[in-house]
């Protein structure tokens, strides 16, 4: 048997929730939430104000893409210990690209 719910409460499909303009219930007294987080670093008229900074590394380099792997947790604990005592400055990726590089010089 199906149940009638009040008018404008039945779910339509692919509809999506909608914000309210009720208070959170965290909220104390229907005071505003605090935003000076959200607010920091605004200049006038409410722009954001952020610093310019030149992008570098491999993130933002056209040469490199991200690619994950799953490596035994033993293991990367011992190449990075290693690489911290004997190879300091030098992150794991550098390492799997060395060894990467190695590997493909090798002949097939």
């Amino acid at each position: 048997m199906l149940r009638a719910e009040p008018a404008g409460t039945a779910k339509k499909r692919g509809s999506t929730a909608r914000p309210t303009n009720k208070p959170s219930s965290d909220s104390r007294d229907g005071a505003p939430e605090d935003n000076s987080v959200a607010n920091a670093g605004t200049g006038r008229g409410g722009e954001l104000s952020l610093p310019s900074r030149q992008l570098t590394g491999k993130r933002s380099s056209a040469d490199y893409r991200q690619k994950s792997v799953l490596l035994k947790v033993v293991s990367i604990d011992q190449a990075e210990q290693l690489l911290r005592k004997n190879h300091k400055g030098t992150d794991f990726s550098e390492l799997m690209q060395a060894l990467l590089d190695k590997w493909l010089a090798e002949p097939s």
